[in-house]
């Protein structure tokens, strides 16, 4: 199976196991009624959306059920995660993505709107006002909320007429409208005529007109980290026979070395942290004897290298995604480069074992790629341990090209947070 292959079938399991578990959690939050009442309970199926919701489903202590929608309450706030608010009211649906302007033709400079009741999704919250977003398979649409106002929509669309693609981009005027002594005071006239019509773009520019306002920082999500794991690398050499001669008998002496790796394990927000990405560097040697005989000579090749230094991004999914308890399985591609790294070529005499020609030394390839397949638990964000699989790995030039380095990995590793 070649490197491809490999690559396809760890990427295709790995999908296949992150496709079978669903990215709902129940959490816990409030809902405003009407009346301004607060009401604490739990959001059963919260899920996270991609797209804004028209109703959710809510449970009170007593184990009452109820929906959520427009009609019924001002706004919610799921714990440590979002903050919608109600809305009812038009929006533009004309399409802003140049793919959809261009694919449909689309030639129309007139406002098309629906009407909509739904929740709206608080994207920031700044002193110059609070920034929401309603998003479906049609378009992203922005919302500005001033105190003591009502919503309005950011407006913004594109259109294709005579041989040109026109977008009529009225927020930046409305911004101008809403905020023109900060404007004026901060010189961000320049920034606002190149400000695109994007989540962070906007939210970074409404902070920028008031930044003497102290914001109160962000907490760090504790369940990144460092991690550093030591442990134990089996290594093995998948070689071909020499061809000058009938094998007869064979061994292959594997080594074991130890292992260091030391990498940011950095979960999602999104889907409630069960993806991840792990950019890494793991340290290791090996020492490998591969002999063939023919009955009359003995022929030895000793693969190694004092030290194997493989750069790597991994990442995956956890399986089992509890606080306390990670079930994760990874992949990760990267490069690996050898120091002192070489293959020693000797034959003997097989019934004497005496050395039947000097040694022939061949040094290894610069650099080789490396394909890992992980599994393993992190208990209590905090104590990691870990099986690695280092996919049969190309260490050798031509014309020892054929010459494969695989192993695998145990560690026990430390997250520092």
């Amino acid at each position: 199976m070649n490197i491809k292959n490999r690559i396809s079938a760890l990427a295709v399991a790995v999908l296949l196991c992150t496709i079978s578990f669903a990215q709902k959690k129940a959490v816990s939050g409030y809902y405003l009624t009407l009346a301004g009442d607060t009401v604490k309970g739990v959001f059963p199926q919260y899920a996270q959306w991609n797209n804004n919701p028209s109703e959710v489903e809510f449970s009170t202590a007593g184990k009452n059920t109820r929906m959520l929608t427009p009609s019924v309450c001002r706004k919610f706030v799921v714990d440590g995660y979002d903050e919608y608010v109600a809305y009812t009211g038009q929006r533009l649906v004309n399409p802003i993505e140049d793919g959809d302007v261009l694919n449909k033709n689309y030639s129309s400079y007139l406002d098309e709107v629906e009407q909509v009741t739904t929740f709206l999704q608080l994207v920031s919250r700044t002193p110059a006002g609070d920034l929401y977003a309603f998003n479906d398979n049609k378009r992203v649409n922005f919302y500005i909320l001033l105190p003591g106002q009502a919503l309005t929509e950011l407006r913004y669309k594109k259109y294709y007429s005579q041989n040109q693609l026109t977008e009529l981009a009225d927020y930046k005027q409305q911004l101008n409208n809403l905020f023109a002594d900060n404007i004026a005071q901060r010189k961000l006239s320049s920034s606002l005529e190149q400000l695109p019509y994007a989540e962070g773009e906007l939210t970074a520019f409404l902070q920028a007109l008031q930044p003497q306002v102290k914001q109160k920082q962000k907490s760090r999500n504790l369940d990144n980290g460092w991690m550093i794991s030591a442990g134990v690398m089996h290594n093995s050499i998948q070689a071909e026979e020499e061809k000058t001669f009938l094998s007869v008998s064979r061994k292959i002496r594997s080594s074991l070395s130890p292992s260091l790796v030391i990498g940011y394990y950095h979960l999602f927000n999104r889907s409630f942290g069960r993806y991840f990405v792990y950019p890494q560097l793991m340290l290791f040697r090996f020492n490998v004897v591969d002999e063939s005989s023919d009955g009359v000579f003995l022929y030895s090749n000793t693969y190694s290298a004092s030290l194997m230094a493989a750069a790597k991004l991994a990442g995956g999914v956890n399986v089992v995604n509890q606080q306390n308890l990670r079930f994760f399985i990874s992949v990760g591609l990267g490069l690996m480069l050898p120091v002192n790294g070489r293959r020693i070529h000797q034959r003997y005499v097989a019934a004497t074992r005496e050395r039947y020609h000097s040694a022939q030394e061949t040094k290894m390839a610069h650099a080789a790629y490396v394909l890992t397949a992980t599994t393993g638990v992190i208990l209590h964000n905090r104590l990691a341990l870990s099986a690695t699989y280092l996919v049969p790995s190309q260490i050798m030039n031509p014309p020892y090209s054929s010459d494969m380095l695989t192993g695998t990995q145990f560690s026990v590793g430390y997250k520092f947070r």
